[in-house]
Formats: structure tokens, sequence, C-alpha cells
């Protein structure tokens, strides 16, 4: 069994310092097939009606393992549509 790693995530609104925050577990077998962050985070299950997601906005770092869980929190950002 792969060890599992806790990994933080906020999810915000980009004109509003209120977010919600998450904790996800990742391991290292997520990584084999190159993974895009929206394969490891939940990147619409949170986003508000009105808001699109801000990839320029948001972590936009390697995906990696140990690039994720250095980098942490990792914010995911909304902006008005």
């Amino acid at each position: 069994m792969p060890i599992e790693y806790p990994l933080t995530v906020r999810y915000k609104k980009d004109d509003s310092n209120l977010y919600t925050e998450e904790t996800i577990n990742i391991n290292i077998t997520q990584f084999y097939n190159q993974p895009l962050l929206g394969d490891i985070v939940d990147i619409t299950g949170h986003k508000p009606t009105g808001y699109q997601f801000d990839p320029e906005a948001s972590y936009k770092g390697e995906v990696s393992l140990d690039a994720l869980t250095y980098a942490q929190p990792i914010y995911i950002i909304y902006t008005e549509i």
C-alpha cells in the first residue's frame, strides 16, 4: 500500500479573503501517468455560480508529488465571468 501524503487545497474567489479549504490525500501512484492539476484537485467542484477557474492566478507549478506537497496550501482561484 503506497504512503498517503496530505495536500491542503484552498478554493477562493479572486475578490474575497474567504475560502473553502479541504485536505486531500495523494500518493506516488497518482503520478505515474503525469497527471494534470485537475486530475489531483477538484477544480470545478467548488466553483461558485458566475465564476470560472483562473489558471493564471491559481497554482501553476509542476504537478509532481514533491512540488505539490512543498507548495502547500495550493490555491485554486475563481474569477467572475
